[in-house]
């Protein structure tokens, strides 16, 4: 089950690769859990998938670079999933660092919990957004 669950986040991860915002939900539950540091914009605890991917998502879409995501450790366990993965900030050279804990139940993510190595990263990278100081990655 870990593995078909792992998959499940691979998928959904991929999902936000290809950029299509409107399949998110079918990887999510109804009542779906997300808990991000409230320091950050789009951050706080929340519940609802439709909730996640038409308010959470975009916000998250365009702060990061995609085409700077990967990988540092991926593994699960029963209903867990941790993915620790890096992304690029838009706009800037700096690469994020985060710890998702992810939750399966039925073949649906149920909940994500989110821990940023540096949210100071992304919330500068906020300001300078809101301020039109983001210049384009090379």
């Amino acid at each position: 089950m870990s593995e078909q669950n792992k998959q499940l986040v691979s998928d959904f991860y991929g999902t936000a690769l290809a950029g299509s915002t409107e399949a998110f939900s079918r990887y999510l539950s109804e009542d779906f859990e997300w808990d991000v540091p409230s320091i950050l914009p789009w951050g706080g605890k929340g519940v609802g998938a439709k909730a996640f991917v038409t308010t959470i998502l975009p916000r998250v879409a365009a702060m990061f670079d995609f085409d700077r995501f990967g990988y540092d450790s991926f593994t699960a366990d029963d209903n867990s999933v941790a993915a620790f993965v890096f992304a690029g900030i838009n706009g800037q050279d700096d690469v994020t660092r985060l710890a998702e804990q992810w939750t399966v139940r039925d073949g649906r993510l149920t909940s994500l919990r989110v821990f940023y190595f540096d949210p100071h990263l992304v919330i500068d990278a906020e300001k300078r957004h809101k301020r039109g100081q983001v210049h384009a990655h090379a």
